[in-house]
């Protein structure tokens, strides 16, 4: 009966008022993706002279770009690779200035662990991945493991990165 009352006097109108609110807007999160590896591979390279590195980073960048979407995540991808101690360390201050939400270091080459080890110990609370398709071995895997917010993956299987970009 009280709900009929209501009804007939107008009480519910409030309803129309609360439809045509707009929604609050919630800012996309930022991932920042960036690549170690030299411009040029060396033949020495490993996984060796037999892997076509662009084409590996065009198929990472590609899976996290189509991983992105779904999750509503703004990907901030450093296409340029990196393999000098100059250019992290330039990467480093743009992250103390504005800090991505996460970041995703894709270590593509043995002898350049260093700059990775550098970005974990520099990069302040950014969450990170680590992501070595084939470019590591036991010893350079340790480099994040007793950091806060740090997450090594060592997988031949690309299509992970999807899953890291979950996690983050």
């Amino acid at each position: 009966g009280a709900a009929a009352a209501a009804t007939h006097m107008g009480l519910w109108d409030f309803a129309p008022s609360l439809a045509a609110a707009e929604p609050p807007t919630v800012a996309k999160p930022t991932v920042r993706v960036v690549f170690i590896r030299p411009e040029e591979p060396v033949v020495v390279s490993w996984p060796g002279g037999n892997c076509d590195v662009a084409a590996q980073q065009a198929l990472f960048t590609r899976i996290l770009t189509e991983a992105a979407g779904p999750l509503e995540i703004s990907l901030d991808i450093q296409a340029q690779p990196m393999s000098k101690p100059e250019e992290v360390a330039g990467l480093l201050a743009e992250i103390e200035k504005a800090p991505p939400d996460g970041l995703i270091v894709c270590a593509m080459e043995l002898t350049l662990w260093t700059l990775v080890n550098q970005i974990v110990e520099n990069r302040g609370d950014t969450p990170t991945i680590v992501y070595s398709n084939l470019s590591a071995f036991t010893a350079h895997l340790q480099c994040g493991r007793n950091t806060k917010k740090t997450f090594v993956a060592a997988t031949q299987d690309a299509g992970w990165l999807a899953s890291g970009l979950r996690m983050l």
